[in-house]
């Protein structure tokens, strides 16, 4: 072997020596990076988990209504959902049109239980992505007034549909004889936002609205449970077309055995613990806990929606997944038949 052949062997293996230098130096560095910047890793894992996520809730929510078409009917309708809670309200400086109408001026009287009501100016809450909901402020009178003149007010309401995964069990709220919607039916728990004049405000560090605290105090209003923020919550917003009312639903909220047990009727109706299984059977039969009974469209097909999801918590996670799609699929052919009227 000639000088020349030693020195060019002698380059390569300088030369691979500092490659594979070079590598381990990227290699350490890596290590280092990545034991002290594990956040960068969280944050990617996060993201890619969260859109993943969007998309698996957006395939379902589709699928549901092509699904449901049938029941999208003259009673209610779904619109969208929101994977970041409730949307912002915000308080228009206008007045709907029909609300100085002589039809409804002349009806407009004071009612004994006169709480403030809000109804949506626009039709924004049905497109998604909508993030904030102008309204405008008034009261029960009004309400009474613009229905007995054959209009249909668009009031906001804020509910959610409230479970026990332990106990595969949906708390389910019964309407009362005397109230002026679908009396005697099966709901959810929720109500009325109620607005008052300098209290639309926003908690320091609140990503949602009142709407939040309002669907709260309704819960624990009608049950006695008290719930905390809900973090995550899928928020479903639909229109009962029958009666105007604007819903924004949290899909869903789950509590422990140990608050399941404690739950209370109050006067504006009574509240039941239903399994999945019962569900089934009443969609069958119309009887619940052997009782008749009629469901509110409009909460029929949040109810399903939520089904088809998976029946996610307030964190997103899905424990109940298969119960609740099984459930679905047997309720979709016969769940229709058993919409209240009115």
């Amino acid at each position: 072997m000639n000088l020349a052949n030693l020195a060019e062997i002698e380059n390569h293996v300088g030369f691979l020596s500092a490659l594979i230098s070079l590598v381990g130096v990227l290699f350490a560095i890596t290590i280092w990076l990545q034991q002290r910047f594990r956040w960068v890793e969280r944050l990617a894992a996060f993201l890619f988990k969260a859109t993943r996520e969007e998309e698996s809730f957006s395939k379902a929510w589709l699928e549901g209504l092509s699904e449901l078409e049938s029941l999208h009917s003259a009673d209610a309708s779904l619109y969208s959902f929101r994977l970041d809670g409730m949307p912002r309200i915000h308080k228009s400086g206008a007045q709907l049109a029909w609300m100085n109408t002589p039809a409804v001026l002349e009806k407009n009287k004071h009612h004994p239980i006169n709480k403030t009501h809000a109804f949506v100016v626009g039709d924004e809450f049905r497109l998604p992505g909508t993030n904030v909901i102008s309204y405008v402020q008034s009261d029960f009178a009004m309400v009474e007034a613009a229905r007995a003149a054959g209009i249909k007010p668009p009031v906001i309401s804020a509910n959610a549909i409230v479970f026990c995964p332990s106990t595969k069990e949906i708390l389910l709220h019964f309407r009362v004889p005397t109230t002026r919607t679908y009396p005697r039916a099966i709901h959810f728990l929720g109500g009325n936002y109620e607005p008052a004049l300098n209290t639309e405000y926003f908690d320091d560090g609140d990503t949602e609205s009142p709407l939040r605290r309002a669907a709260l105090r309704e819960i624990a209003e009608e049950s006695g449970l008290r719930l905390v923020n809900p973090p995550k919550a899928i928020v479903m917003i639909g229109e009962e077309l029958t009666t105007g009312f604007v819903q924004f639903t949290y899909a869903g909220l789950a509590v422990p055995t140990s608050l399941r047990n404690k739950v209370k009727a109050s006067p504006e109706g009574g509240i039941c613990w239903v399994s999945f299984d019962e569900l089934v059977t009443f969609s069958e039969t119309g009887l619940l806990k052997g009782k008749d009974f009629k469901i509110v469209p409009s909460c029929a097909l949040t109810l399903m929606m939520w089904l088809k999801l998976g029946a996610p918590d307030e964190y997103r996670m899905t424990p109940l997944h298969k119960l609740a799609i099984e459930t679905y699929r047997a309720l979709l052919p016969r769940i229709g038949q058993r919409f209240a009227r009115p």
